[in-house]
């Protein structure tokens, strides 16, 4: 808060005619958060209204008005892919690559098949971890159960990522 105190006794010669006191407020503003609207999609954002609540500071506005960027909503009809294993690395490019086939989706918006590549080797010159498919949950033993993976490369590091265990 700002405070603006005039000279009303002294020389005003020695002394300011204005000065300015400023000060923390004791009650904040504190709003009861609204519900967001629907998004704009020419300004591409998304507003709420908030109402101030009781025993809140006088000098707080009744309500304020907040904006953010929209979120992007997923399509329901978005591209599905088959995920497919890696091949092998290819010592010329030292590069693998997975092949992803799509089983839903707009054949006109979305690719058949899709490729992912991977460098086969970290940039420290270690073998990077490449995976097989998860297998199916194996049963209860001992109040846990885990299911694995095959490591096609890689050391120790990807055999310890390639087993999961939970509690059943």
């Amino acid at each position: 808060m700002t405070k603006t105190l005039t000279l009303t006794s002294g020389d005003p010669t020695h002394c300011t005619k204005t000065k300015i006191m400023r000060k923390s407020c004791r009650k904040s503003c504190q709003y009861k958060p609204g519900k967001w609207g629907q998004c704009n999609p020419s300004t591409g954002l998304v507003e709420r209204q908030d109402r101030l609540k009781p025993n809140s500071a006088k000098f707080c506005a009744q309500y304020r008005m907040l904006t953010k960027k929209c979120k992007k909503i997923k399509k329901r009809n978005s591209c599905k892919y088959k995920i497919g294993q890696w091949g092998p690395c290819d010592p010329a490019s030292k590069k693998r690559t997975k092949v992803l086939t799509l089983i839903k989706g707009n054949a006109n918006k979305c690719k058949p098949v899709k490729e992912i590549q991977r460098l086969c080797i970290r940039p420290d010159g270690s073998d990077r971890c490449f995976f097989g498919q998860w297998k199916a949950w194996e049963g209860c033993q001992n109040g846990v159960q885990k299911r694995q993976r095959e490591v096609l490369q890689g050391g120790e590091d990807c055999q310890i990522r390639a087993v999961r265990v939970q509690p059943c």
